[in-house]
């Protein structure tokens, strides 16, 4: 998701919505694999910081990073 705007955002709330799709287009194109199994409707990244790369790109998580630091 990161790949198709890496610098801007690709909103709030779209993890939420294309993740899903991704994972689907990521286990048709790569058959048998292992973690097929694990596959699940994931709502939430593990981790904050993939949310907001995600939800807000680069721009946004260095913006985040730098008030974190103040």
């Amino acid at each position: 998701m990161v790949k198709e705007k890496p610098l801007t955002d690709n909103g709030l709330g779209s993890f939420k919505a294309k993740y899903m799709p991704y994972q689907t287009n990521y286990f048709a194109s790569n058959e048998n694999n292992k973690f097929e199994l694990l596959a699940d409707n994931v709502k939430h990244p593990l981790n904050e910081f993939i949310l907001v790369l995600v939800e807000f790109g680069f721009i946004g998580l260095t913006i985040l990073l730098v008030s974190f630091s103040f």
